[in-house]
């Protein structure tokens, strides 16, 4: 666990110096967050909802199956698919 939570600052920290560095303008930053919204909204309600719930309201897996009341490898397994059909989403 201890191994993981390490891996999550880490790859967290990555992501802050990026966005730090990053010198793109910010109607490009708006133009991809709305082509993300986008792509979600054409997502299954399931799917969106399993999206916000993990990354908007950054809820862990075992929150999520408390509330679906099913398994976390449930979840993990839904969480997949639907991040896959909106990579799908977003390419086109």
């Amino acid at each position: 666990m201890c191994k993981n939570e390490f891996r999550d600052n880490k790859v967290i920290q990555k992501y802050n110096d990026h966005v730090i560095s990053t010198t793109e303008p910010l109607v490009l930053i708006d133009e991809t967050e709305k082509t993300l919204r986008k792509c979600i909204n054409n997502l299954s309600q399931e799917q969106r909802s399993l999206i916000v719930l993990r990354f908007k309201m950054k809820l862990t897996v075992k929150e999520i199956a408390e509330i679906y009341e099913c398994p976390e490898g449930t979840i993990k397994s839904r969480l997949f698919y639907a991040i896959q059909e909106l990579s799908k989403l977003y390419k086109i």
